[in-house]
């Protein structure tokens, strides 16, 4: 006898577990510039809607959240990621983004969501400013002054000093916090009272951050001071 052959239509479904996908786990953004981007998607199709949250910290902008239905769990969202363009001198620094769950399904509410890590560019470039830059002293008489500032924010103190050569006398280091980097403090200029016949001469003061101070910061333009001489 013949065998029969028997054609067996399954009705068992594959279980695919709840999940969350995130594409890619890491980005990165520029303040000020450009901003990144990652993609959001259910690994199944839920019961009941899901909500989709994100937190940031300080150094990124806030992203809205994303809702998956039983119609589009499988449509990729995209989240900007946009770095804070804040006045801090952070150089490369990071950022991460911990995404959350909520939904009445319980297999997806409060479900493990791995963290996207954000490299974040800085475009706060540090620098010392000077004014005037040029002033006027006399030996054995008047001095003269000007303005040193930063022009951003440090994270620590920063402390300046001053070269001032052998026509100026020293000048004494200036240290800045970042509650006051943006406070002119005074650099008093005093000429050397030295026995040479030079008439009009002029020196320069060169500025320059103390080793230690919280980050590199860009030498400002040296200060030139005209001295008027004395005759000897």
């Amino acid at each position: 006898m013949l065998p029969v052959s028997v054609s067996i239509t399954d009705n068992d479904k594959v279980t695919i577990p709840a999940g969350v996908t995130i594409t890619p786990s890491n980005t990165s953004a520029v303040e000020g510039g450009a901003t990144g981007s990652y993609k959001v998607a259910l690994n199944s199709q839920p019961a009941a809607p899901v909500t989709v949250s994100f937190a940031t910290d300080s150094q990124l902008d806030s992203i809205s959240s994303f809702t998956f239905s039983a119609d589009n769990w499988n449509v990729a969202q995209t989240a900007t990621v946009k770095a804070v363009d804040d006045d801090v001198i952070e150089g490369i620094h990071f950022s991460a983004i911990a995404p959350n769950a909520t939904s009445t399904d319980l297999a997806y509410n409060g479900i493990g969501i791995s963290k996207v890590d954000v490299l974040i560019v800085d475009n706060d470039a540090p620098g010392i400013a000077v004014s005037p830059s040029n002033t006027d002293a006399t030996e054995g008489g008047a001095t003269s002054s000007y303005n040193v500032v930063l022009t951003k924010a440090p994270t620590a103190p920063v402390t300046v000093n001053f070269n001032a050569g052998s026509q100026i006398d020293a000048i004494a280091p200036i240290t800045f916090s970042p509650d006051n980097w943006n406070v002119a403090q005074v650099a008093t200029v005093k000429a050397t009272d030295d026995t040479m016949v030079e008439g009009l001469h002029t020196a320069t003061i060169l500025h320059s951050v103390a080793p230690g101070s919280a980050a590199p910061l860009a030498s400002a333009s040296p200060t030139t001071t005209k001295l008027p001489s004395r005759l000897a």
